[in-house]
């Protein structure tokens, strides 16, 4: 039994994992003649076709497909009049279903491995889906395990040696920025969803050992720190930009033009992690009521926000690097003086819109880029993005025929070739968590939905949308439909009872 995700383009059995796990294969030896009845107890396999040699006298009746995965309940629930939409909700699911067996693995069929930045992407999304607090806290646990006597993090957890191949040769740092800032940003993300804070508290001494060991990398100097001026000089222990960084991974761009090097924007985007971490960081001292500490990580923040500013920006708001990507992070993570914003916003628009209103953003920006948009007046290009049906886009993958996301945009490219990527990678399907909150309107307003926000957008051109969250505190369930000019607006928050709204809008 020989198991593959895709067939090639005439329909043929297509082998398409290559490398060292490529061998998605059961081999089982039959000690009789006759009927017999097998199923592999100690291996699993994420696939949608399966080649059968070797047997005779079968049908498809003699096979049973069984899903495995840690059983979690569901929690979150979306639909509207757009079955595009839908497909894409259900092939986000599919792929969280697909990946959370015992720990957050990036795909069921390749590696199967905890990336770390995969899942901390996606934890807003996955704690929509599905009750996953008691999984991460778990996985969390393991973390703290896993991390070095310096305070580092590898970018796998459970970690093994192997993956030191993604690395450059004579690179001692194993901490990654973006995937290893999971032990900080995966903490907040299950607290803002179950608000419970011990979740913090039971692994702030792993974040800050983390930071730490993050401002010893940072504090490391380029080689070519001799030649610049004071000022830069004395701005380089808040920029991280040495040792190894994934940089925005995968971004569309140079992954389709075949230029694909982290090296490309890592520094840039290791800084603005770093800025992200540090904020996150403050917050949660805060909290925890470590005053002190939270006000040195807001100092830092601020240091460091003014440090990639004046090393990669041009005063005009423009990037020296002009990728949609570090326009998006730059926004999100406040580094762009008020002064200059709306410059900067309006080149990422530009950007958008010369690139054919595609998006261009890879792992860690593409998390930002509709809300972005959204929070700066651009909600209507937010939208054409959404519903862009060009590679690289969402609903690209759909009209493809995908039944999971996407590893790569272009997985099946428009002839029909099929690339040898994972096709089952839930990593950018975190657009999840944009559609329940901004289009179906469920957005928290305290940790835990103690209080709620109900605030759909009648703007997102649809007819109507409805779905539910089933939160710590109570099932959330909203329906809304347009009717001409009025929007009818249903929904219920916990145990309290909310009559139908009916509210015209222009």
């Amino acid at each position: 039994m020989e198991y593959s995700e895709t067939l090639d383009e005439h329909g043929n059995f297509l082998q398409n994992i290559i490398g060292q796990n490529k061998h998605q294969k059961d081999f089982y030896k039959f000690a009789v003649d006759g009927t017999v009845s097998y199923c592999p107890r100690f291996t699993y396999h994420g696939f949608r076709y399966v080649r059968l040699t070797g047997a005779r006298n079968f049908s498809v009746e003699d096979f049973t497909i069984h899903i495995i995965g840690t059983d979690m309940a569901r929690t979150g629930f979306f639909e509207c009049s757009d079955k595009r939409l839908n497909r894409l909700q259900e092939n986000i699911y599919r792929s969280q279903q697909g990946n959370m067996i015992s720990i957050p693995t990036d795909c069921p069929q390749r590696e199967r491995t905890g990336w770390t930045g995969d899942m901390q992407i996606f934890a807003p999304t996955a704690c929509f889906n599905m009750d996953v607090e008691m999984f991460l806290r778990k996985w969390l646990l393991d973390m703290r395990y896993e991390q070095l006597p310096d305070g580092q993090l590898p970018h796998i957890i459970p970690y093994f040696p192997s993956h030191d191949i993604m690395k450059p040769d004579g690179l001692d740092n194993v901490s990654a920025a973006g995937w290893s800032d999971a032990c900080i940003i995966i903490p907040w993300r299950l607290y803002e969803a179950y608000g419970d804070i011990t979740i913090l508290s039971e692994n702030y001494d792993m974040m800050l050992r983390y930071l730490k060991s993050v401002e010893k990398l940072a504090s490391e100097l380029p080689d070519d720190y001799d030649s610049m001026d004071p000022d830069r000089q004395q701005r380089q222990k808040y920029l991280w930009n040495t040792g190894f960084s994934f940089g925005d991974w995968l971004m569309p761009s140079l992954v389709m033009s075949g230029q694909h090097n982290p090296f490309i924007t890592g520094y840039e985007v290791a800084t603005l992690m770093f800025a992200y971490t540090t904020k996150l960081m403050s917050k949660i001292a805060h909290l925890l009521g470590h005053h002190e500490t939270a006000e040195y990580y807001s100092e830092l923040n601020q240091n460091i926000r003014d440090a990639f500013f004046a090393e990669y920006m041009f005063p005009t708001g423009l990037l020296k690097k002009e990728f949609q990507g570090l326009y998006v992070l730059a926004l999100a993570m406040d580094a762009v003086p008020e002064a200059v914003r709306q410059r900067c916003i309006d080149r990422l628009e530009e950007l958008i819109h010369q690139n054919g209103d595609r998006l261009d953003t890879g792992f860690l920006s593409v998390p930002f880029l509709l809300d972005t948009l959204y929070e700066n007046g651009k909600q209507d290009l937010a939208y054409t993005l959404l519903y862009q049906t060009k590679c690289p886009s969402w609903l690209y993958e759909v009209e493809k025929g995908a039944t999971t996301m996407w590893e790569s945009w272009d997985n099946i490219s428009e002839d029909g070739k099929r690339s040898r990527n994972s096709y089952n990678h839930f990593a950018f399907g975190c657009v999840g968590d944009f559609i329940y909150r901004r289009i179906l309107g469920i957005q928290s307003v305290e940790p835990g939905y103690k209080r709620v926000k109900i605030c759909p957008d009648p703007n997102s051109r649809l007819q109507w949308a409805r779905g539910y969250y089933e939160s710590v505190n109570g099932k959330i369930e909203v329906d809304w439909h347009i009717k001409e000019d009025t929007i009818n607006l249903f929904f219920t928050c916990g145990n309290r009872f909310l009559p139908t709204i009916s509210a015209t809008f222009s």
